[in-house]
Parts: C-alpha cells; sequence; structure tokens
C-alpha cells in the first residue's frame, strides 16, 4: 500500500501558561498547513560562522565508556549528565544538523502528522552545532529523565511547562533567559522556512553555559547507567531484516537498511537518505528499537496535542546486526530509565555502538524485509 504522509496543523495560538508576562513561544505559533511531500526547498548552510572546538582524538585512543553506548571515550564524561536536545524535524528545516553525532536518538509522534527528535548526547561537543532546535513536550521530558539528562529546547507545550516546575526539572529554555547565551539563528533559514526553524545551538556555549547552572552536571553517587552491552549481537537468531521499516499511521515512515560492510543501519525518509548538515553524511547506527505504545489526542488540547504512554509496560523489536527479535520494555515512573527484556523476562543486551529508537502506536506497521514484525513470535 503506497503511503503518503500529510501534515495537517490546527492553526492556533498556544500561550504559556504560567504568568502572562512570559515571553511568547514561537514553536507554538499557528503554523499555515503543509504538504511535507512537496518537493523539498534547497538548504543553505548556516550564515553564522559557528566556532569549532579543536577536533576531539579519535574514540580508540580514549580509555573511559561512554555509559550510552559502550564505547570508549574521554573518561573526563563519564559520569557526566548527558544532555538532551529536542530537534526538529519539518522538511523546511532539513537537514538536521548533530543528530548523526547523538549517542541515543528517540523519533516520536507530535501533533499535526509528524514526528520530532530527541538527540542525547554524553558529550555535547561531538557535534559542534545542533539543530534546529524545537519546543518540548510532556513524552520527551520522561524520556529525558529518564536518562537523568539535562534537556536543551525552545519552549513548552503547557503540559510540558507545568510538569518541568513541578518536577524542578533541570532544563534550558531558549525563551527563558537562554537565547543570547548558547544559541543563534541561523537568517537565511529564519527568512524562508520561519523563525520557530531557524534556532541553532554551538555546542562548546553550551558547555560554558552548563558549568555556571545551579542544577547537578554529574550523576549523584550511586547512579547504575540502564543499558548494557555485549559483544555478540542478541538479535543472532532473529528474523532477517536487512530493511526495516517502522510506519506511523498518517505520519512518515522511518526507513533502515542494513549494511554488511560496517555493520550499520542507515536511516531514510521521506524517500531521501537523512543527511547531518555537520558531516554532510547519512545518519547510522549499530543498534534500532521500535516501542510499541498507546498514543490518543489530548482531548480538548486546541493544538490536537498527544498523549504518549511512557511508563507501564509494552512491546517492541530489537535489530542489529541484519536481524530483528521480538522484546519486552518497561519504565517505571516517569523519572525512571526503559528497560529492555527478551519475551522470556532476561536483560537485553544491546550491540556497542550508537542506537535509534521509534516510539509508535499499536496500530502502526514495523515490517522486516516485507514481513510484518507482529509475526515474529510464531517465526
Amino acid at each position: 500500500m503506497k503511503f503518503r504522509p500529510m501534515l495537517q496543523f490546527v492553526c492556533c495560538i498556544a500561550l504559556l501558561s504560567a504568568c502572562g508576562t512570559e515571553p511568547a513561544d514561537p514553536s507554538e505559533t499557528a503554523q499555515p498547513i503543509i504538504d511535507i511531500a512537496d518537493i523539498a526547498l534547497p538548504y543553505i548552510k548556516p550564515s553564522a560562522p559557528p566556532p569549532l572546538p579543536t577536533p576531539a582524538p579519535p574514540e580508540h585512543q580514549y580509555d573511559g565508556t561512554n555509559p550510552l553506548t559502550g564505547l570508549p571515550m574521554d573518561p573526563a564524561y563519564e559520569n557526566r549528565r548527558p544532555v538532551a536536545v529536542m530537534l526538529n524535524n519539518m522538511r523546511s528545516a532539513l537537514p538536521m544538523y548533530g543528530i548523526a553525532a547523538a549517542d541515543i536518538v528517540y523519533e516520536v509522534p507530535i501533533e499535526g502528522g509528524i514526528t520530532r527528535m530527541i538527540g542525547i548526547f554524553q558529550n555535547l561537543t561531538v557535534a559542534p552545532e545542533i539543530g534546529t532546535v524545537r519546543s518540548t513536550r510532556l513524552y520527551f521530558l520522561d524520556i529525558a529523565q529518564g536518562h537523568d539528562a539535562i534537556l536543551i529546547h525552545c519552549g513548552a507545550s503547557p503540559q510540558a511547562y507545568t510538569a518541568i516546575n513541578s518536577r524542578n526539572m533541570a532544563a534550558l529554555d531558549a525563551l527563558r533567559g537562554y537565547e543570547g547565551r548558547m544559541f543563534w539563528r541561523d537568517q537565511e533559514l529564519r527568512r524562508r522556512a520561519g523563525l520557530e526553524h531557524s534556532l541553532f545551538l554551538t555546542s562548546a556555549k553550551a558547555e560554558t553555559v552548563l558549568e555556571t547552572i545551579h542544577y547537578p552536571i554529574h550523576h549523584a553517587d550511586g547512579y547504575a547507567p540502564p543499558f548494557l552491552f555485549a559483544d555478540t549481537p542478541s538479535t543472532a537468531n532473529g528474523q532477517p531484516a536487512a530493511e526495516l521499516i517502522s510506519r506511523i499511521p498518517g505520519s512518515l515512515a522511518s526507513v533502515f537498511n542494513y549494511n554488511r560492510d560496517d555493520g550499520l543501519y542507515y536511516f531514510s525518509q521521506r524517500d531521501l537518505p537523512f543527511m547531518d548538515g555537520n558531516t554532510e553524511t547519512q545518519v547510522a547506527v549499530r543498534n534500532l528499537l521500535v516501542l510499541r505504545t498507546d498514543i490518543n489526542v489530548i482531548r480538548g488540547d486546541d493544538a490536537g496535542r498527544l498523549s504518549i504512554r511512557t511508563t507501564g509496560a509494552g512491546e517492541g523489536y530489537y535489530a542489529c546486526d541484519g536481524k530483528v527479535i521480538p522484546i519486552l520494555w518497561a519504565k517505571e515512573e516517569a523519572e525512571a530509565p526503559y528497560v529492555y527484556t527478551h519475551p522470556d523476562g532476561s536483560p537485553l543486551a544491546l550491540s556497542r555502538g550508537r542506537t535509534y529508537l521509534c516510539i509508535v502506536t499499536g496500530g502502526s506497521s514495523v515490517t522486516a524485509d516485507g514481513i510484518d514484525c507482529a509475526d515474529l513470535s510464531a517465526v
């Protein structure tokens, strides 16, 4: 069946729910209805010259271990709280910058039939520029807190702002004092795509800001990373998955093609390779997870925002090394990490490397080499 994603926005103006003196959130303002099947607009590289940091040594020279990937890293960052950055997936704002350097990427639906990403970085400086940066939603807070991460965003839904305040969450909002300190706007992109699609984070400046905030930037004593890693893929007995496609009804299809030469899955969307603007390379990851959950429109929400269940338990799939297996996920509370197991309850170990997660509805189509992954248990 052919899939033709349509973006249907409900035009509205979302006001900050706190006091009347809060700045307006440009990421929540009314947007025209856009057909994302239209021809992609040409992209001009950021017009402001970014301050490039000194290139880091190759990963194999480090004697620390990245808790998000299991790969070597500078030991100075091992016990740092990771940084979670909200990333814009509107077609007019692509290519995305910094996504290929994220240790973990979550792709999650938002209102209007599109998705948004949140990139988790153990060391933010691996990407000199990150963006464009957009607003957050309540369920993205749950994802960030599951990693004990510091959230960087530009605006939020009313539900998310309420939760940020009630949880005293470590969140750095461009609209609340941080834009001039670590963000900049691409004026050409602002002219062509709009204000809300023009904001970039400079990681070197963000690192300076992180040293001054009142939130702790290191994990508390006793913190245990949630992931297990193994040298042998857990998918050895799985179903072949040279191509895995995740389709959310009425939204985008995410396509991942396995490359035997380097053991990575390469990400495509809208029938195009998904590129990183920093490196001009296609996004590629070692581990691929698809998590099924309940997704509903919030009743009475004037923008049609979504409620996505992040806690409790559910089913999913894990692809690695060209094969896929069924898994189970669990999350005890909003601030807790996701925990992954095999169907028999034994812990799931990921392969060492970057990870991409798609969070989808129970009715979404997930196929591996054309076979419905819902039939995995019978294979």
